[in-house]
């Protein structure tokens, strides 16, 4: 045998480990696509509580809640929207895509002043932080998207109120921060 023939034996072992270095990476990406897949078609429930000090206000079928701090006025409410499909119809509407959507139509629709602010991490997610401002009013919205649900929760000071919305700013990023993602029983 030549010094450089290799052992049917080995070279049946060589083969195998081979086709294991270049299948499994093969069998774990399409593994992470299936469970990507199925986590951008699942719903999800926002825990949430109300706020120290704030007072709960009636509120319409479309809004999760609202709440009022009675000492500046100001208000917060807080909606989600919910798809149910085998998959996600609108992927480019993810947090940054949504809040851009967001930004484009206040600024070339209203013509307000618009501001994309950070992030804020909370179990389950992000919200990105969105300031728009006219005249009369300043709205701060936190945007979170996962999977097929959508979750926008709005400080709104209007009139005199809009002087105290900055100041509420630190405290509205710790209640997003409070707030929790979990899977959905709604299939």
């Amino acid at each position: 045998m030549s010094r450089f023939a290799v052992p049917p034996r080995k070279r049946a072992f060589s083969s195998v480990a081979l086709a294991a270095i270049l299948i499994g990476p093969a069998l774990l990406w399409r593994k992470v696509d299936a469970d990507a897949k199925a986590e951008s078609a699942t719903n999800f429930d926002l825990t949430y509580t109300m706020p120290n000090g704030w007072v709960k206000k009636k509120h319409s079928a479309q809004a999760l809640f609202l709440y009022k701090d009675p000492k500046t006025k100001i208000t917060m409410r807080g909606a989600a929207s919910n798809i149910i499909s085998e998959e996600n119809p609108t992927p480019e509407l993810d947090r940054d895509g949504l809040t851009k959507q967001f930004a484009d139509v206040t600024t070339k629709n209203l013509g307000w002043k618009v501001e994309i602010l950070d992030v804020v991490p909370f179990s389950g997610g992000t919200y990105r932080l969105i300031r728009r401002e006219t005249f009369d009013r300043i709205v701060v919205t936190g945007i979170a998207v996962r999977g097929n649900t959508t979750i926008l929760i709005t400080l709104l000071g209007i009139g005199k109120a809009k002087e105290h919305i900055d100041g509420h700013i630190p405290k509205f990023r710790e209640y997003l921060a409070s707030t929790r993602f979990t899977k959905s029983s709604m299939k």
